[in-house]
């Protein structure tokens, strides 16, 4: 990964603010200074997620499609970090539309301040120039998501021509209640994970999220990256994983995580069962409700008090009613805004 040494940023059109500068990522080093501000955020939004060194470099350092040190923008106000930026780009896989990802995140003091519509317009100017290297023939737009918690930023999105596109829910369970029993499907089973499992696992996972909204294609460079975070991430533990099987097929799974250090932070016992995925054909046979529970018996087993996930509002497979069965309900609403790129 290239390292661009000039660090100071000309922006357009940024606020007069005494001792404000824009500068471009440094490496590592900034690492505790991102950490503590998206912290701020998640804690002003009411989002129960805090990042922690360990996983927050590992995340860095396992980009896609994205060079840090030319696709990331931060923000000071005297030496101190008060916003941050990235950029980044992929292809979907059903429409074939280029899409570029921006994610704009400004401290709760300075939303106000004009910085956030900054940072907006550099990232929109950095996906642009991204652009240029992809067909032009392509369907290419922006993308960014922002919490219904987030007014400041849904207004700006809106004042610059965003659209809602897709919503999505956070969910939780309470581990507490009572889990019904189990049913497996005929004829499948759940089997320990092996390391010779990873990369069927993997790829089961990929062709089952085809179907999916926003599908981004895995490539071998997405599976090596997925083999780095099981080694080196605590909270992907195979261990914990719900893999269905048919013979010698994966038929679906939950990948349940447990954030340990995150939990620490926040006082919280929660623990994922996310992501889920059924390949097209085990669907409707009740096997995702099957590992699902499991997947909540095990979270409790392992001392957690809530079980969480993430969903597409209109899954074309019916998740969310399929969750809401299971006994999850909405925590919080998540909108996905889109815009042309020469728009």
């Amino acid at each position: 990964m290239e390292k661009i040494t000039i660090e100071t940023l000309n922006v357009e059109n940024a606020p007069a603010i005494h001792g404000l500068t824009f500068r471009r990522y440094r490496g590592t080093e900034d690492h505790p200074a991102m950490i503590e501000l998206f912290n701020i955020i998640y804690e002003s939004i009411d989002l129960p997620a805090r990042e922690t060194p360990e996983e927050f470099d590992l995340w860095f350092s396992n980009l896609r499609n994205c060079n840090p040190y030319e696709d990331v923008i931060l923000a000071e106000v005297n030496g101190k970090l008060v916003a941050s930026g990235r950029a980044w780009w992929a292809e979907e896989a059903d429409s074939g539309y280029y899409i570029y990802e921006i994610d704009n995140r400004t401290h709760p003091d300075w939303l106000q301040s004009g910085v956030m519509e900054t940072v907006q317009g550099w990232l929109e100017k950095r996906a642009r120039q991204i652009a240029l290297s992809h067909p032009a023939e392509a369907e290419k737009l922006f993308e960014i998501w922002a919490s219904e918690t987030e007014p400041v930023k849904l207004n700006l999105l809106q004042n610059r021509g965003y659209f809602e596109e897709r919503f999505f829910f956070d969910m939780h369970r309470d581990l507490n209640q009572p889990i019904p029993e189990a049913v497996m499907p005929e004829g499948l089973e759940v089997r320990p994970v092996k390391p010779e499992h990873f990369r069927q696992i993997w790829e089961a996972s990929n062709e089952a999220f085809r179907d999916h909204w926003g599908h981004i294609e895995g490539t071998e460079e997405d599976y090596q990256r997925f083999l780095k975070k099981v080694e080196e991430m605590d909270a992907l533990n195979p261990e914990l994983w719900m893999v269905g099987w048919a013979g010698d097929q994966v038929a679906g799974m939950v990948l349940n995580k447990i954030f340990a250090k995150e939990n620490a932070i926040m006082g919280t016992k929660i623990g994922w069962t996310d992501p889920i995925s059924v390949r097209r054909p085990w669907r409707k046979r009740g096997l995702a409700t099957a590992l699902i529970l499991k997947s909540l018996k095990l979270l409790k087993e392992h001392g957690m008090d809530t079980a969480a996930l993430g969903v597409d509002t209109i899954n074309p497979s019916g998740a969310l009613q399929l969750y809401e069965k299971c006994g999850y309900k909405s925590t919080q609403k998540w909108i996905t805004f889109r815009k042309n790129l020469n728009h």
